[in-house]
């Protein structure tokens, strides 16, 4: 796979991770059921420039949020770090704009990662969280699945059939994105 250095990442790329938090290894467990490779990215955001700092807009306990992503993510507690770049162009402006309402004011979708872990044990075949994707309350994939869909839909396109569903294995086994790793 080929690999990208931290300044070549575009804001609208979905970065997934790879922790070593209990939560983290938890996650790659059950998605690792799956897809034993991609399986082990725990964590997705959307990653957002702002000058020269890079930003990760992430669902996290706190809600969603914006963290320094060289602080947040370039250390010992993540191991492998993947980005997906989607096949179409997306502005930026427009991409931050549709995201920034929910900064702050969007809670973490605790019960969500429960529905997840159900659906990894049962291969996909049984779905018992919403059927429709609550704006209120994500958890990290829903959040960018959410997001590319709000930016789409803008332009007469639907990109993930229900976000609600999304886990960040599911992101990363998309076609449509081309996957790097980072230096």
């Amino acid at each position: 796979m080929e690999t990208i250095p931290i300044t070549d990442i575009k804001t609208g790329d979905i970065i997934l991770t790879s922790g070593t938090t209990l939560l983290s290894e938890g996650i790659q467990e059950f998605q690792e059921m799956n897809n034993p490779y991609l399986g082990r990215f725990s964590h997705a955001l959307i990653a957002r420039w702002e000058g020269d700092i890079l930003y990760a807009t992430e669902a996290q306990k706190r809600g969603i949020c914006n963290n320094d992503f060289v602080k947040r993510y370039m250390n010992d507690e993540y191991k492998t770090i993947m980005v997906l770049r989607f096949n179409q162009p997306i502005e930026d402006e427009r991409l931050i704009q549709l995201m920034m309402p929910f900064i702050g004011n969007t809670r973490y979708d605790k019960l969500a990662l429960i529905w997840q872990a159900i659906k990894m044990l049962t291969k996909g075949k049984l779905w018992l969280g919403e059927k429709k994707q609550n704006s209120r309350k994500f958890i990290c994939s829903e959040w960018c699945a959410f997001v590319y869909n709000l930016y789409f839909e803008e332009h007469g396109e639907r990109i993930f059939a229900n976000e609600s569903e999304m886990a960040p294995v599911d992101l990363a086994l998309d076609k449509r994105f081309k996957r790097y790793l980072l230096k």
